[in-house]
């Protein structure tokens, strides 16, 4: 299998830090996580379109555990085809969907958890 997992924690430690209204801060990097998550998904699954691998594409999902202080996200190929696509195999060179994915979206995803911490009042 080919995936990521974003994991964003320590929420807690910062609610304590600041006053009670800053609590926005953590609902705001929680939707846009899933956000950045989903435009991955949806990204990954374009780059992994193949004639060979037809089920490879809607084998990419992506599933979500909420914590009172953070999000884990995870965007994963279930097909087990997902690795060799990624990585390559054999005569089968590597034909990467997941990471291009990552590299297209983390700016947009580290620009908006930027914008949500400069919306919090000071």
């Amino acid at each position: 299998m080919a995936g990521m997992t974003f994991r964003v924690d320590g929420g807690q430690a910062l609610i304590d830090k600041i006053a009670q209204t800053r609590v926005n801060l953590v609902v705001d990097v929680k939707r846009e996580t899933l956000k950045a998550a989903r435009d991955m998904q949806r990204t990954a699954r374009s780059l992994a379109q193949s004639r060979t691998m037809p089920g490879l594409s809607r084998s990419i999902y992506t599933s979500t555990k909420q914590f009172a202080a953070g999000i884990e996200v995870t965007v994963e190929a279930k097909s087990p085809f997902g690795y060799i696509r990624e990585f390559g195999a054999g005569r089968s060179g590597p034909m990467p969907f997941m990471l291009p994915a990552l590299e297209k979206h983390c700016p947009e995803w580290e620009s908006a958890l930027a914008d949500a911490l400069d919306r919090q009042p000071l």
